[in-house]
């Protein structure tokens, strides 16, 4: 029966990752249509969004212009996901290499701190590290992309600016 119970135990940790993996994901897909959604409800929102936007076209146009300032930023994210993923799998092995021992050791001598929790809670600063890690990569990814599709970008982010200040001239009547 603590076999069975320890694979469902497995089972839990591993959807839940999984369904935090997903549910980042289509956070990060929808935000951008959220964000323009939102803008439109209010003069001030679709003014600070219009804003927003044209700081970003200018950060992807001044990386569009200069191609090595894409690529430094790029190495440095890649050095800071490499960074946050050996983090998050140091905090495996330590769960793994101090944690069960003791976790062994509390079914036979009572130990004066609960051990199952404080292996959660690393679990979820694991989880919280991976997840910041991908995020990172996200972002990057997201950066180099419109820098590389810039005109396409560039004629998007118009129309949208465009839409935001009509329904911002909109509202404010």
């Amino acid at each position: 029966m603590d076999a069975l119970a320890l694979i469902f135990d497995g089972i839990n940790w591993v959807a839940t990752v999984v369904g935090a993996i997903v549910l980042s994901i289509v956070a990060n897909l929808l935000t951008p249509r959220v964000s323009n959604w939102w803008a439109t409800t209010s003069t001030e929102r679709a003014l600070r969004r219009v804003a927003g936007l044209r700081i970003e076209k200018e950060l992807i146009a001044a990386y569009h212009a200069e191609p090595t300032q894409l690529l430094i930023y790029l190495v440095l994210q890649l050095m800071r996901i490499v960074f946050q993923f050996s983090c998050a799998l140091m905090m495996g092995f330590l769960i793994g290499l101090i944690l069960e021992p003791l976790a062994s050791l509390a079914q036979v001598v009572a130990l004066p701190f609960p051990v199952r929790a404080v292996e959660g809670v690393l679990v979820v600063i694991q989880s919280v590290m991976f997840l910041t890690a991908m995020n990172t990569f996200y972002q990057a990814s997201w950066l180099a992309y419109r820098v590389i599709e810039f005109p396409s970008y560039e004629a998007e982010t118009l129309v949208r600016i465009a839409e935001l200040e009509e329904s911002a001239g909109t509202l404010s009547q």
